[in-house]
């Protein structure tokens, strides 16, 4: 009887098939800490993108209000005109920001992928999603996600534990 236990090493790298092509990224150390801050910088920048929103309704709500106060002894159609100029000027204000937005989100996923699968991986993956930020997003979150399953040490040690369990109700 041995007392050596054999272990797997798991595969230090997964390749995603996208489009017709093979994308192959790494988990060595260096390169994986990179794109783990990259992909975080990317999350942080779409809750900023969303508080923004928000504080921006949350602005518009409030001078409404106050052009009613303001407006109580106007015509209602006075009103309702100034009304609907502040809201046309969100509505632009709004449209700014998610342009700029996805402006920022293009060159942060371009960067993310190159970090991730080499130089020019970004744009050639946002051509293969037919210039589309939504189609790319879709694809960019498809990664990380698998990523983050690939590399949970919580799910691999679960995992590892059932087989191990099964492999001792078989020996008995």
């Amino acid at each position: 009887m041995s007392d050596v236990i054999e272990l797997e090493v798991p595969s230090d790298n997964m390749t995603f098939e996208i489009g017709d092509k093979d994308y192959t990224v790494s988990f060595a150390d260096k390169s994986f800490a990179i794109f783990t801050d990259q992909y975080n910088d990317i999350k942080m920048a779409e809750v900023k993108l969303q508080q923004e929103l928000h504080h921006r309704s949350v602005e518009l709500i409030d001078k409404e209000a106050q052009l009613e106060n303001d407006m109580v002894n106007e015509p209602m159609t006075d009103l309702d005109h100034k009304k609907q100029i502040l809201q046309r000027r969100y509505l632009r204000l709004y449209d700014d920001i998610q342009n700029k937005y996805k402006s920022e989100a293009k060159q942060r996923f371009y960067e993310l992928l190159d970090g991730m699968f080499g130089k020019g991986a970004g744009k050639e993956l946002y051509h293969t999603c037919n210039d589309s930020m939504v189609v790319f997003a879709k694809v960019v979150a498809q990664i990380m996600i698998n990523i983050e399953q690939h590399t949970d040490i919580s799910d691999y040690r679960d995992k590892y534990l059932k087989s191990i369990t099964e492999l001792r109700k078989k020996e008995q």
